[in-house]
């Protein structure tokens, strides 16, 4: 049986923030290019589950983007639960427990969709398996981290790296524990 993989695909500033103040996001857009998703496609296809924050779900939910998510389980880490279910579960228990029993389950990799909190904690668990990120060519100065201190150091093996026109540069790594 296949072992499932619990995967991040995520966009950052060169200094490493993955949305500006107020949970700005407008600087995805300085790469957009008609016809290019930088490998989102193939990756969200070799997931069927998808972790995501209330943050990142609030976002992406308020923007009309969940159409990525379509026949996905997708499960919104929420400290206070939500009585939906169906393709959205909201879920206010142990991520980590939730992450391992994911793992067990027979499907497709998991997707991880989440900020600093979510990425640290399976990071400190051991559960992320690898990373794709995709670099902007801008600096923000401020905003929210791709990863919050406190972190455990974790070694990475570059498993793939290219750049494209619009300046982005992205690089995939193996998670080594």
């Amino acid at each position: 049986m296949h072992t499932r993989k619990v995967r991040l695909f995520v966009a950052t500033s060169l200094d490493g923030y993955i949305a500006g103040p107020d949970h700005d996001l407008s600087f995805l857009h300085l790469v957009e290019r008609e016809g290019e998703d930088y490998g989102y496609t193939v990756y969200a296809d070799e997931t069927d589950t998808v972790v995501i924050g209330r943050n990142t779900w609030e976002k992406v939910s308020s923007d009309g983007a969940s159409s990525p998510f379509k026949e996905k389980q997708v499960y919104v880490i929420s400290s206070s639960g939500n009585p939906e279910s169906g393709p959205v579960v909201y879920y206010s228990g142990n991520l980590t427990q939730l992450i391992r029993a994911l793992k067990s389950s027979a499907g497709k990799d998991i997707q991880i969709e989440g900020g600093p909190q979510m990425i640290g904690e399976l990071l400190n668990s051991r559960l992320l398996d690898s990373i794709c990120i995709s670099t902007i060519p801008i600096l923000l100065g401020s905003g929210i981290p791709l990863f919050r201190e406190g972190l455990h150091p974790v070694k990475l093996e570059l498993q793939q790296a290219g750049s494209f026109p619009s300046g982005l540069v992205q690089a995939t790594y193996k998670v080594i524990y």
